[in-house]
């Protein structure tokens, strides 16, 4: 037979053991009451019949909202090192007599000055200016869309 700890009508813990043999005795005098095999800690005596707790109202866990808002230098700091390298090198043939590299090195630094600029201190990364970034940074072989893809996750 089970002993159980009983407090405020509600089983608190139960053995099969002696108390006296698993807990100090200061704790093993609690275990007091003798108590069916099926009965476990959180069981009550209504009458003369022991009721188990009731189950534990399941919880809606709702998702929680993507985060899309992020600083520009972590925006910045999702492209790899080579990335970085190509972006730079290419915004820097400003002064190229080609009109392809020209136009080129102007739409980098449309899209990347605002990301430069010190007043900018948060980004959204739904917002069109970035996924149309993106998008061209793919069209000029820059990045890869899957690499897109991970630069923009929210």
């Amino acid at each position: 037979m089970k002993k159980a700890w009983i407090e405020n009508g509600v089983i608190r813990d139960v053995t099969v053991e002696d108390p006296y043999k698993v807990f100090h005795p200061d704790v093993a005098e609690n275990f007091s009451t003798d108590v069916p095999s099926y009965v476990e800690a959180g069981w009550s005596l209504l009458g003369d019949v022991w009721t188990a707790p009731e189950a534990p109202l399941e919880r809606e866990i709702k998702p929680q909202a993507a985060i899309t808002i992020i600083s520009p230098t972590v925006f910045k700091r999702r492209f790899t090192l080579a990335e970085r390298t190509a972006i730079a090198l290419a915004r820097s043939k400003r002064d190229s007599t080609d009109p392809t590299e020209l136009q080129l090195a102007l739409a980098l630094d449309i899209f990347f000055e605002d990301l430069d600029d010190p007043r900018l201190t948060e980004m959204d990364l739904t917002d069109d200016t970035v996924t149309q970034g993106l998008a061209f940074l793919v069209s000029v072989n820059i990045i890869t869309q899957e690499r897109a893809d991970i630069i923009g996750a929210v």
